[in-house]
């Protein structure tokens, strides 16, 4: 399970992922997306017959982009740092696509300012409190 750190409204960034959960992983998007590989794949063969350029990579990537965004599902619990107030919540199955960049922006925030409560006096009432 993934930790994402938020330092203030963590129901909120809660409530987007499970709505971002609920757009990519349905009929609708993987539809769309499908349609979008099978028309690059299309002008990719169109292409390759004309000029004899290959379009592998880019077709790959297409593949990928499709797989991390509607595949592979991870479950991620968002922990609010600031607002005791609110309980840690647990999103089940946010695409990876989503989940993989919030969860690197959240722990670096959250290293970040362990690292600066650390060196500098932070008054209490400011702190997460979760420093060493």
């Amino acid at each position: 399970m993934w930790e994402i750190h938020t330092f203030g409204n963590g129901d909120v960034i809660a409530s987007v992922l499970a709505g971002i959960r609920l757009l990519m992983m349905t009929g609708p998007y993987t539809g769309l997306l499908l349609f979008a590989i099978l028309l690059l794949s299309a002008l990719a063969i169109g292409n390759f017959m004309i000029d004899r350029r290959q379009y592998f990579p880019l077709f790959f990537g297409a593949v990928v982009v499709f797989y991390i965004s509607t595949q592979i599902p991870v479950d991620v619990l968002v922990v609010d740092e600031v607002n005791s107030d609110v309980a840690d919540q647990v999103v089940a199955g946010v695409p990876l696509a989503v989940a993989l960049p919030a969860y690197a922006s959240g722990y670096a925030g959250w290293r970040f300012t362990q690292l600066v409560e650390t060196a500098f006096a932070i008054p209490a009432n400011y702190s997460t409190g979760r420093s060493p």
